[in-house]
């Protein structure tokens, strides 16, 4: 993997925000996500030494807690596992650090825009053959008067046939505005795997703009479940390289929109080397006049044989004002491929619903039931039970805020 300077990166990067500004719903890649009211706020920086407010305590199926409040990371907070070396950034950058989310298209200014700016964050380093985890990384918003933005940086490195399950909640009490903008690089060595689940819990009024890098070699496999709950407008964007064979990734999701919530969910798998897989499912639920967005691309490129993939994305409309778009891609520069993709918008079946009613069932239980009939295929691959009962309790109490009734 090529290194530069990180002081020359930055330089580049700030002159590619300068040239690029925030980007429009002109560019495919942000079609569907319009950012000129985020571009309008005048956001303060967030101080490097935020106060530590906890909001929650940690998820007890772990073995290790490292916290970040605004985006710093508070060591005195944080218990660091055996196996994974921790590093603050800026100042314990790796020498790959930049080197893998892309800056130069214009659909990646904010990529640029981080590279240049950011102040914070952590890198997370495991040993060659060393398994570790569950870890949390839990990023805590602190309440502030003004609207205030943080640009945080993470770069995850796996040595040699090294495993890391990584949990990562983004928490906020806030209702105010606040503006995350975070680029996380992930670097895969031969036979390493990582198991990375991101859940988006973000205050009513935040925006949460995310984008994720991966970089993999040979044998390598990344798998990643994105939850999507919070913010006003969220983000998520995962691009993964599949630089070497036998590398594989599983990408899957779930969004959950009430309100007048905007929830985007951006993803590229490059296969770049023969004998390379990929998977992606993604599931949405969207009520009220909340929107969603999928667009998933795959490319697998010229010369890259005997790869596979399958892509699906399912949707689940619970008001007539709800709205989303999808669009499932595939660009094959070859025929030696095995691929698949397809998408689904539907609403609650009536069928399904009376059934359950004529059993005694009130009307908004039976909503309740089959909605959870619907996620459960991604909230049970998350990694620990605990998660999983925090995120269905939490669920059901959404829910029931919009029916009225808690049923489930």
């Amino acid at each position: 993997m090529p290194t530069t300077d990180l002081a020359t990166l930055r330089d580049a990067a700030a002159h590619a925000w300068q040239l690029a500004g925030w980007p429009t719903p002109r560019l495919e890649a942000w079609k569907h996500t319009n950012l000129r009211a985020v571009e309008a706020t005048s956001w303060t920086p967030a101080p490097a030494a935020a106060a530590l407010d906890l909001h929650t305590g940690p998820l007890p199926d772990t073995v290790g807690t490292l916290v970040l409040v605004d985006g710093a990371l508070n060591l005195d907070a944080s218990t660091l596992p055996e196996g994974v070396q921790v590093r603050s950034l800026p100042e314990g950058a790796p020498p790959q650090l930049g080197s893998i989310a892309e800056t130069k298209r214009l659909e990646d200014a904010l990529v640029a825009r981080n590279l240049a700016k950011f102040d914070r964050g952590v890198t997370l380093h495991v040993a060659q053959g060393v398994v570790a985890g569950p870890v949390e990384l839990r990023f805590l918003t602190t309440d502030r008067s003004t609207p205030w933005e943080a640009e945080t940086r993470v770069f995850i490195a796996l040595a040699p046939h090294a495993e890391l399950t990584l949990v990562e909640r983004h928490l906020s009490t806030s209702d105010r505005a606040y503006l995350i903008n975070q680029v996380t690089e992930v670097s895969l060595a031969p036979g390493a795997r990582l198991r990375h689940t991101q859940v988006q819990r973000q205050g009513a009024a935040a925006t949460h703009l995310s984008k994720v890098a991966v970089h993999q070699e040979r044998d390598s496999r990344y798998e990643a479940q994105v939850l999507q709950l919070g913010a006003a407008l969220g983000r998520s964007d995962i691009e993964v390289y599949l630089r070497e064979p036998g590398a594989s990734c599983q990408l899957d999701g779930l969004y959950h929109g009430r309100g007048t919530q905007h929830l985007d969910n951006h993803s590229a798998i490059h296969h770049l080397a023969d004998h390379t897989q990929s998977g992606e499912h993604y599931k949405g639920v969207l009520d009220e006049r909340a929107t969603g967005v999928f667009r998933g691309n795959v490319l697998i490129h010229a010369g890259a044989r005997g790869c596979s993939t399958a892509q699906l994305n399912r949707n689940l409309l619970l008001s007539d004002k709800a709205t989303v778009h999808t669009k499932p891609q595939l660009e094959i520069d070859n025929d030696d491929v095995t691929a698949s993709h397809g998408a689904t918008i539907g609403q609650l079946d009536d069928k399904a619903l009376f059934y359950l009613r004529s059993r005694g069932i009130p009307k908004d239980t039976a909503r309740q039931l089959l909605i959870f009939a619907f996620v459960a295929e991604i909230l049970t691959q998350l990694p620990l039970e605990s998660l999983r009962d925090g995120l269905h309790e939490e669920l059901a109490k959404r829910l029931a805020e919009q029916t009225g009734e808690i049923g489930v």
